[in-house]
C-alpha cells in the first residue's frame, strides 16, 4: 500500500491498483491526500488523510469515511493524521498536527471498536499531547507518543499519560530497535 497526495495504490508483486476519490461513493478513496496507513488485526486497512480517517474493508472493498470536523472547527484549523494503531481491545488510536504545523492543544483520537464517531482522547487539564508526530506501540495496551513537546508513555487501558517534554517544542519521532533500547529522531 503506498499513499499519495492524489490516492492510495496497492501494489502486489506485479501490477498496481489506483484508488481515487469519489466522494460519497464507498467503492472510491474519499479523501485524496494520504499522510498515514495502518492494517489492523482484522486485517483491514486505515488510511489517513488531510480531513479524516478512512477504513478500506477489504471483504467488501469499500471505504468508510471517519472525520473530526468537529475538532477542526473548534480549533479553527485543518487536521492531517500522522501514525495511527490499535489498541488490545479494537479501538483505533490516532494522532494529528495542524496542517500548517500550527500549535494545537490535544492531537490524540481515537475511535472505538463498533463506533463510527471519532473521539478526542481527553486527558487531565494539565496534561497536553500538542501535536502527534507518532504513535509506536510499547506493550500490551501501552503506546509510546511521540509530540511537538517530547515524548509520552500512554495506557490505553488506564487513560494514564505519562510526558517526558523536551526544551525547544522539538518534533520527535520514535523507533525501537529492540525490547531494550529507545531512540528519538529530533528536527
Amino acid at each position: 500500500w503506498i499513499g499519495t497526495n492524489n490516492g492510495l495504490s496497492r501494489y502486489d508483486g506485479y501490477s498496481f491498483e489506483n484508488f481515487t476519490v469519489v466522494k460519497g461513493n464507498t467503492k472510491y478513496l474519499q479523501l485524496p491526500l494520504i499522510t498515514a496507513i495502518y492494517e489492523d488485526s482484522e486485517y483491514n486497512i486505515w488510511i489517513g488523510a488531510v480531513g479524516g480517517l478512512m477504513k478500506y474493508n477489504r471483504l467488501k472493498e469499500t471505504f468508510t469515511l471517519y472525520d473530526f470536523n468537529e475538532y477542526e472547527k473548534a480549533e479553527e484549523r485543518t487536521f492531517w493524521v500522522t501514525s495511527i494503531q490499535e489498541s488490545k481491545n479494537g479501538d483505533i488510536l490516532f494522532g494529528v498536527f495542524d496542517f500548517f504545523f500550527d500549535d494545537i492543544k490535544n492531537g490524540l483520537y481515537y475511535l472505538k471498536a463498533g463506533s463510527n464517531k471519532v473521539e478526542l482522547l481527553e486527558l487531565a487539564d494539565d496534561i497536553r499531547t500538542n501535536a502527534v508526530a507518532q504513535i509506536l506501540p510499547k506493550h500490551y495496551d501501552s503506546f509510546y507518543i511521540a509530540t511537538f513537546d517530547g515524548i509520552a508513555e500512554y495506557d490505553h487501558k488506564s487513560r494514564e499519560f505519562i510526558s517526558y517534554p523536551l526544551d525547544g517544542n522539538k518534533a520527535v519521532t520514535v523507533f525501537l530497535p529492540d525490547s531494550n533500547s529507545l531512540w528519538l529522531g529530533i528536527a
